[in-house]
């Protein structure tokens, strides 16, 4: 791979960023993704999910026991490989490390499957928890890729669904391993239409289909969302004038999952910048000490305006970044200062509210 050079600033205007994103296994959600970087004028760099078989026969096995990891559901059906895959996994992550440093940004999406509990130090499974099978290593490898992007480069990142979760424990948080209102909205969408092959834990996923069959029922299932925290990335997005006019139901109707996170739940790293209108549980984050990282519950990709806007300001701070290689005394302040005079007049705060808030972050 040959990493793309950009000799004048005429050709930064032009460049396109690139965005690290898991491969995924959920069609509609990524496609989705995908096609909201391209309109964003970047480009996507697939990073894939799962061990390649040519790693796991560098570890010396057999195509019979490489059929067997591939189908095996969970580690303890091969646990005699234990070895073998943490290895072909070390190597793996190896060869993500040197692929990200060609990425300017990285977005993490959600996942059909959960964050193993033992990541934020839950020593019990909760039944409805799904877990990857052994060839599917996304979580080892989104945790290294939210590992490079806050400590290693400081590059933007955002976290939709399963990524906010993500960055939550990465810093230090741990998650509602199963939210019990949730198998009641589950019920009632796996009630309707054809979802043979569809978990209750999946049906997140039918968002979509459903919203535009039955946006009645998912209004009535779905708690409010609320922006706590104004002054924040999310505060600059979704509060401009021109998003004012956004149907608020648009955000609501697709941010159901059966697992979550409570604001009490979130580390010191981070802050809480959104909340479902009883407060109980978190919808959007942000980290304080990063110039652009942020995550959502729920999936600004379902909505053109909201999740091109996203992308879209995730690109060009790409781009402002990128343009510290010409000047090397430029700083390019957090996407927050830069944008604060963009909040609305009912959110705006004083400049000594603003310097007491930074003092007591130090």
């Amino acid at each position: 791979m040959v990493r793309h050079v950009i000799s004048d600033y005429q050709q930064l205007k032009q460049y396109q960023p690139r965005i690290a994103v898991i491969e995924d296994n959920h069609p509609q959600g990524a496609k989705k993704v995908l096609d909201l970087i391209k309109k964003s004028g970047a480009k996507p760099m697939i990073i894939p999910r799962f061990l390649s078989p040519r790693l796991l026969a560098s570890q010396d096995l057999t195509k019979a026991d490489i059929n067997r990891i591939k189908k095996a559901s969970s580690l303890d059906e091969v646990r005699e490989f234990d070895q073998a895959i943490a290895t072909a996994t070390r190597l793996h992550l190896q060869y993500i490390t040197r692929k990200l440093t060609f990425v300017d940004a990285v977005i993490l999406p959600g996942s059909i499957y959960d964050i193993p509990p033992s990541a934020y130090h839950d020593t019990k499974v909760d039944s409805h928890t799904q877990l990857a099978p052994p060839m599917d290593v996304r979580f080892q490898t989104e945790l290294m890729m939210a590992d490079y992007a806050l400590n290693t480069r400081k590059i933007p990142m955002l976290g939709i669904s399963g990524g906010m979760q993500l960055i939550v424990v990465k810093t230090g948080g741990k998650l509602v391993q199963h939210v019990d209102s949730y198998d009641d909205f589950a019920n009632q969408v796996l009630s309707h239409g054809k979802v043979a092959g569809i978990s209750k834990n999946g049906a997140g996923i039918l968002l979509e289909r459903i919203s535009n069959k039955n946006k009645e029922l998912l209004s009535k299932l779905s708690p409010n969302f609320k922006i706590v925290k104004p002054k924040s990335i999310i505060g600059v997005m979704l509060n401009q004038e021109k998003f004012e006019s956004i149907n608020s139901k648009r955000l609501e109707l697709l941010h159901l999952h059966h697992q979550a996170v409570r604001p009490q739940d979130v580390s010191s790293e981070l802050h809480v910048t959104a909340t479902t209108e009883d407060g109980q549980y978190v919808e959007a984050v942000e980290h304080k000490h990063h110039p652009f990282c942020f995550g959502t519950q729920f999936h600004p990709e379902y909505s053109d305006e909201v999740g091109l806007k996203m992308i879209s300001e995730m690109v060009e701070y790409s781009r402002q970044l990128k343009a510290q290689q010409f000047d090397k005394q430029a700083d390019v302040r957090s996407y927050v200062d830069l944008h604060a005079d963009e909040l609305p007049e009912a959110y705006q705060l004083s400049v000594q509210e603003w310097k007491a808030e930074e003092a007591l972050l130090q």
